[in-house]
């Protein structure tokens, strides 16, 4: 445990530290960032899940810009989730547009 939290806190000094320097990175990119550094850490050292959750399909909707409000759009997306471990990440795919024209497809891992 004293490990865990140790570890937590170093992630958030070096995040700090790091964030501090000049950088054109929005501000509230910067802080969600900062915020979600010592979580990503911290589940490095949790125990690989025992039990497996079903491939899953999500659909999600939103609104882009929502923070600066210069160029709303709602959103929408896809993603597929995959049951199949690598070490403690699940890989995923998915798109994400809006109806500005904008269009991402993506994969990746995701820590569960």
């Amino acid at each position: 445990m004293l490990r865990k939290l140790l570890t937590a806190m170093f992630g958030l000094w070096a995040t700090l530290a790091v964030a501090i320097q000049p950088a054109k990175a929005d501000p509230a990119v910067t802080g969600i960032t900062i915020a979600s550094v010592p979580f990503l850490i911290w589940a490095l050292f949790e125990d690989t899940p025992k039990t497996r959750d079903p491939d899953l399909i999500s659909a999600n909707v939103g609104l882009y810009d929502a923070v600066d409000d210069e160029l709303q759009a709602p959103t929408f997306g896809m993603e597929y989730r995959s049951n199949y471990f690598l070490w403690k990440f699940k890989p995923l795919v998915g798109v994400h547009g809006s109806t500005r024209g904008q269009a991402i497809a993506y994969a990746g891992l995701r820590l569960d």
